[in-house]
């Protein structure tokens, strides 16, 4: 994500950024770099963190699914792009 804010900003794409706080594939200081990276080239972002949430919460099917974290990530997902796209036709935005 860090490599991508300056795409990111000139294309005006916002950034959604969910993460488990216990996810392993992120070092520590790895969340303060992204959100500094994102901020420093202005892109519109946001970035939640789960406490006490591991990698793949979102998902089911694995015995780290975390169904508030997932119910709550795919809340902001629907709000962003509802925000993006409107909500006519976008059966997501529902």
């Amino acid at each position: 994500m860090v490599a991508c804010a300056s795409g990111l900003a000139a294309h005006g794409t916002p950034a959604l950024i969910m993460i488990g706080a216990d996810d392993h594939l992120y070092a520590p200081g790895d969340i303060d770099a992204i959100e500094a990276a994102l901020t420093n080239a202005r892109v519109d972002h946001e970035v939640v963190v789960y406490p006490h949430t591991p990698h793949g919460f979102a998902c089911f099917e694995r015995d780290t699914y975390r169904p508030e974290a997932a119910d709550d990530a795919w809340q902001r997902a629907r709000e962003l792009l509802a925000r993006m796209f409107g909500t006519r036709n976008n059966p997501l935005a529902q």
